[in-house]
C-alpha cells in the first residue's frame, strides 16, 4: 500500500522529520521549467490537501502546500541531474520578510532547502521525499559520504555545498535506501 505524500509532508514539516539542506540543489545550468507542473495537484479530488504550482520568475515556481488547517508557501525549482528530476523547495522570501517577527529573530533564521524526487510528471505527479531515518542511518554508517551536522540528536541538516550535494543526489537518486515511499497526485482540471 502506497503512503500519501501530503500527510507525510505535513507531519515531516511540523516534526522536522524531513532532511533540510543548507545549500540549494539547483544551479542556473541544472534548473529546468516544465509547464505541465503548473496547476493544482491532489491525491483525491475531494481532499483539502493540495500542492499548487504557479509560475514565478523565469525557472521558478511558487508552490503552495495547502493542508487542512495550514498553508505553506515555498519557492520551487525543478532540477535536472542526468535523466532525473528533483524539486528543490525553500521558504518563500516574501513570506519571511513580511512575518511579524523581531529583527534579531529574523537574522537567526536560516532558510533551508528540501529535496523531493520527481518520478513522474504528466497526468500524475509522483514524488518521493528524502526519508529522515534512512538518510540518518546511511550517514551514521558512511559519515564522510556527505557533509552534514546534527543540530541536536534528532535534527539532521545536510551542509554539503551544491556541487557535492548534486553529486550525492545524482549517485543515489535511484537508491531505495534514502527515499521514502512515493506519493501520487492527480492534476485537477479547472
Amino acid at each position: 500500500m502506497k503512503k500519501t505524500i501530503l500527510p507525510l509532508l505535513a507531519i515531516a514539516l511540523l516534526l522536522t522529520a524531513c532532511v533540510p539542506t543548507l545549500h540549494p540543489l539547483y544551479t542556473p545550468d541544472t534548473t529546468v521549467f516544465r509547464e505541465e507542473l503548473i496547476g493544482i495537484w491532489k491525491e483525491k479530488p475531494d481532499e483539502e490537501e493540495s500542492w499548487t504550482f504557479t509560475k514565478a520568475d523565469q525557472n521558478t515556481y511558487k508552490v503552495t502546500l495547502q493542508e487542512k488547517d495550514d498553508t505553506s508557501i515555498l519557492d520551487g525549482r525543478l532540477v535536472k541531474l542526468g535523466d532525473q528530476l528533483f524539486l528543490d523547495l525553500s521558504p518563500d522570501g516574501a513570506v519571511l520578510e513580511n512575518a511579524k517577527i523581531g529583527t534579531f529573530y529574523r537574522v537567526a533564521l536560516i532558510p533551508g532547502h528540501l529535496i523531493v524526487k520527481v518520478n513522474k510528471l504528466g497526468a500524475n505527479l509522483e514524488m518521493q521525499m528524502l526519508d529522515y531515518d534512512k538518510v540518518k542511518k546511511f550517514l551514521e554508517t558512511n559519515p564522510k559520504a556527505l557533509a552534514h551536522t546534527f543540530l541536536d540528536e534528532d535534527r539532521l541538516v545536510i551542509t554539503a555545498p551544491t556541487p557535492e550535494l548534486q553529486a550525492f543526489i545524482k549517485k543515489h537518486g535511484n537508491s531505495k535506501e534514502l527515499w521514502g515511499d512515493p506519493g501520487v497526485m492527480q492534476k485537477l482540471l479547472l
